[in-house]
């Protein structure tokens, strides 16, 4: 009797088995609900029973059924590996490595535990250990092209580029046609800044499958090649292929930002709005949307976008910095400088923190310390915050000024009277400060009102007087008027809207009694030849000094000028800093630059600067007239 039964036990076994093989999960099911209740102690039986109701979606009670086929029997990797995959998929990474270490102990050839584990490492950043665990998958099997993808992905985000396309290149060795592979490959380059071999590889994958996703990639990468025609192209392409769906709201958001760029905002606000309508719930639409309300001067619209993207979600700090930048401009100052902290976690500034373990200061109520305060940006930077140090040096405190080199000597003259501060091209060493604080956080506890501004340091800087005399003899004009003149910025990223041509200014040269002096910093040849040529008319250029690196020298020029002509560039804060009378053109999108304020023609930062607006997206003959009436009645004077 004992042998029939056990003769039918596994009779039902096999037909579970053979159900199984051909995916009739209920009928095998139905045989082990019954199986469960005559042998409960089966191991396989239980992890058969377990796998299928993990298949049908009966997660806690498979979890039940295969740990306790575990507990019978715990040298089952298959087995682990489903339950390690299922804690993984389910958020419980720390468990799910437990039954990978449990599978990866059985023996050193299991593959999918050291797979599986790699994938699990990489949930948690822990990347070293995602890379050995990968490392040790490929010994086992060097042919599974999804190995190397995902450890090409890892050498990627760490900025291993070259291992992460040594990676690519194998998965793409196995299989030609592994699109993942080819498109990965192509961010890698692009990461590398290497976007024609970066499209190479887009325009390979697309070719496989008109994927969305590869093409948005390429597209951003036609953009950074400046290629907006081609990017537009392909936006347009997505736009008008395909259902509704996020690929697509995508795309109108981003031909809509390249519009808005090109200073096409006609086209580019209703792409961005025909992307909130697909996406409604998407913050980065009304960020981009809010942006362009601010080209647009629709300040209190934007400000009221930019809130509603942060509600939507909180840590886009993109938005949360944008906002930041105008309540400022605003003079919002107490909100504005809150949410500039916000700059330190939005991607794609550029800002590098301060790695020290020295506390960030909070307070300037501390007595006796020693602060750090550090650059963070660029030269202009620099100098427009060295507006608030003289507040902070008047605290019971000692000070470590961390600067730009080109500016050291000149700080160091012009700060001659305080005797608690040092000022520095590098502070490596812990022991030499108690706190630290990046030089843009100063704002939050010196200009909280406009009347925090009135009793600032004037000048803040000061040029050496017998070097200013000299150049002025040099110049030697007569008894005409000197007037320094700047057209450029060198800003990688917004350089271009704040930069004019020189000829722009063709119609001031024609004054009479004033000659004017290059204070143009970088590579300026080609323009002012073609300035000499087309108009017959040349600066006065004081070849031995380097507008660039000899910062200095350049003070000392800009003071020898009776007035000074610029665009937003380091010349104006050098001028605005040393007093010196100044005429500055703005584009109209400069609101970006949220120290000139939005519709002001005065600067609270530097009292001595004119701002001169330009009053459209496209055109200069505003501020230029502007600046023609200006000097007109500086020549009467």
């Amino acid at each position: 009797m004992a042998s029939k039964n056990k003769h039918k036990i596994t009779k039902s076994l096999q037909d579970a088995l053979i159900f199984c093989q051909k995916g009739q999960l209920n009928e095998a099911r139905n045989i082990y609900q019954k199986l469960i209740k005559v042998i409960p102690t089966n191991d396989q039986m239980l992890a058969n029973f377990g796998t299928i109701e993990l298949q049908m979606g009966n997660a806690k009670y498979a979890i039940e059924l295969l740990d306790r086929s575990i507990l019978i029997k715990p040298n089952q990797p298959n087995i682990l590996n489903n339950l390690g995959n299922y804690y993984l998929e389910n958020g419980d990474v720390q468990k799910s490595i437990k039954y990978f270490d449990m599978a990866i102990s059985l023996g050193s050839e299991n593959f999918n535990a050291f797979y599986n584990k790699g994938r699990a490492m990489t949930s948690i950043n822990s990347m070293e250990d995602a890379i050995n665990c990968y490392k040790q998958a490929i010994k086992i099997n060097p042919e599974n092209k999804a190995t190397h993808l995902n450890l090409g992905f890892i050498f990627n985000s760490t900025n291993r580029f070259d291992e992460a396309i040594h990676e690519y290149n194998i998965a793409i060795d196995l299989d030609e046609n592994f699109t993942e592979a080819i498109f990965n490959r192509g961010i890698t380059f692009s990461n590398q800044g290497n976007h024609e071999k970066a499209i190479e590889d887009f325009d390979v994958a697309i070719r496989i499958d008109r994927n969305a996703r590869f093409i948005l990639k390429r597209a951003s990468s036609y953009e950074k090649l400046e290629s907006f025609s081609k990017a537009l192209d392909d936006y347009s392409h997505i736009i008008s292929s395909g259902s509704l769906n996020k690929d697509k709201a995508m795309a109108y958001c981003r031909r809509g930002r390249l519009q808005n760029q090109m200073n096409n905002l006609e086209k580019g606000m209703p792409d961005i709005e025909m992307a909130i309508n697909l996406q409604p719930d998407n913050s980065d639409f009304y960020n981009e949307f809010a942006f362009g309300l601010e080209k647009l001067n629709r300040n209190e619209e934007a400000t009221k976008r930019y809130k509603h993207a942060i509600e939507l979600d909180p840590e886009n700090y993109i938005a949360q910095m944008n906002l930041s930048r105008l309540e400022l401009a605003s003079h919002n100052y107490r909100s504005g400088w809150q949410r500039y902290e916000s700059r330190w976690k939005a991607q794609g500034l550029g800002l590098i923190p301060l790695v020290t373990k020295k506390p960030k200061l909070e307070s300037f109520e501390v007595k006796n310390k020693k602060i750090l305060i550090w650059g963070e940006q660029g030269l202009g930077d620099y100098i427009i915050y060295s507006t608030i140090l003289p507040d902070a040096l008047k605290t019971d405190n000692e000070f470590i000024v961390v600067l730009d080199s080109r500016l050291l000597d000149l700080y160091k003259a012009s700060f001659k009277d305080f005797k608690n501060v040092v000022f520095l091209d590098s502070a490596d060493n812990e022991d030499l400060y108690d706190y630290h604080l990046p030089f843009a956080s100063l704002g939050q506890f010196f200009r909280n009102s406009k009347q925090d501004f009135l009793n600032q340091k004037i000048p803040l800087l000061e040029a050496d007087k017998a070097y200013t005399k000299t150049l002025r003899n040099r110049i030697n004009s007569g008894n005409k008027h000197i007037c320094g003149i700047s057209w450029m910025s060198k800003n990688p990223k917004i350089g271009d809207s704040k930069s004019m041509r020189l000829e722009d200014f063709k119609s001031i040269f024609s004054l009479p009694g004033i000659d004017f002096v290059d204070l143009q910093y970088g590579d300026t040849k080609k323009e002012k030849k073609e300035l000499k040529d087309n108009f017959g008319f040349e600066l006065i250029e004081m070849t031995d000094i380097d507008n660039f690196n000899d910062i200095g020298k350049l003070a000392s020029l800009i003071n020898a000028c009776d007035f000074v002509v610029t665009t937003s560039n380091v010349t104006a804060h050098l001028a605005g800093a040393l007093n010196k009378k100044t005429y500055q053109i703005l584009s109209y999108t400069e609101g970006r630059l949220w120290y000139w304020g939005i519709n002001e023609n005065s600067s609270l930062w530097y009292p001595s600067i004119r701002l001169l607006r330009a009053d459209n997206l496209k055109d200069w003959k505003t501020p230029i007239k502007n600046l023609v009436d200006s000097l007109s009645q500086e020549i009467k004077l």
